[in-house]
């Protein structure tokens, strides 16, 4: 019995060996991978934190303490800077939205009082004109949005 209990830990011990050493390139690849350090690729947020959820679960099977300390500190540290990035880049898209909005209602605003003031029928066309350059804007996904004049 008590051959058996040390052997089994000795194989736990082993088993931990092994599994730590490919720990750390695995979290090295979470931003290696999916990160973007210098913002030219778009970043593949769902495949990021599919990985992430993997090596979460490599926290259950066997680690030594030390070791479970340092590579969570590290694999922590990871998410929370994509997290972070996430965040810049959502908080940057709706100010970006939100400018685009008020351009393209400023461009309604002109329309609408352009044609309040028509006396003829190319006044009301220069309105319409306006008004079709405002859908084109969004139609188009705001493709040459900054051509607009």
């Amino acid at each position: 019995m008590v051959a058996q209990c040390c052997s089994t830990k000795r194989r736990g011990r082993r088993s931990a060996g092994r599994t730590r050493a490919g720990w750390r390139p695995k979290i090295n690849r979470l931003k290696s991978d999916y990160g973007d350090l210098l913002g030219l690729k778009q970043r593949q947020d769902d495949e990021f934190w599919a990985h992430a959820r993997l090596i979460s679960a490599m926290f259950k099977g066997p680690l030594f303490q030390e070791d479970r300390v340092r590579l969570w500190a590290a694999y922590s540290t990871t998410c929370e800077e994509m997290k972070q990035a996430q965040v810049r880049e959502g908080e940057s898209e709706r100010a970006d939205s939100s400018e685009k909005r008020e351009l393209v209602m400023s461009k309604i605003r002109e329309a609408y009082f352009q044609a309040k003031e028509a006396a003829d029928s190319d006044k009301l066309a220069e309105a319409d004109a306006l008004l079709s350059e405002a859908l084109a804007w969004m139609k188009n996904g705001w493709e040459g949005f900054n051509s607009f004049g």
